[in-house]
């Protein structure tokens, strides 16, 4: 037990990971977008550079922002705490291990579409 708070080191595990996926999604979410967007559009496919920036200013809204950054921290939250719970209580070596990450990523999926439909079902 940590001297300073009244939770234990597990506690402490689970949640710094939870924040940092919490804090961290988003930016890698604006990154790719902004950046994968721009990348396919203008190098794989041929479109006009700056057709393609005057176009994404023009039809870009701020609740298309907001509502994506909310998005992404939600999903890394769930899958950081779906994935550091299964990730704890597994056991049986190696091919327990094999097991709960199945497990984590079946259910961390499950969660993420399920969440993405309430999500969207209440921001639009």
């Amino acid at each position: 037990m940590d001297s300073t708070t009244s939770i234990g080191p597990t506690t402490d595990e689970v949640l710094a990971s939870a924040a940092e996926t919490a804090a961290d999604d988003p930016l890698d979410t604006i990154l790719r977008q902004i950046v994968g967007g721009y990348f396919v559009s203008v190098h794989l496919l041929g479109a006009n550079p700056y057709v393609y920036v005057a176009k994404t200013y023009q039809y870009l809204e701020f609740k298309d922002i907001y509502t994506g950054l909310v998005k992404a921290s939600v999903f890394g939250t769930l899958i950081a705490l779906i994935s550091c719970h299964h990730g704890f209580v597994a056991e049986g070596g190696a091919e327990g291990v094999g097991r709960a990450t199945t497990r984590a990523v079946v259910a961390s999926s499950m969660m993420v579409l399920i969440s993405d439909y309430f999500m969207t079902s209440f921001m639009f």
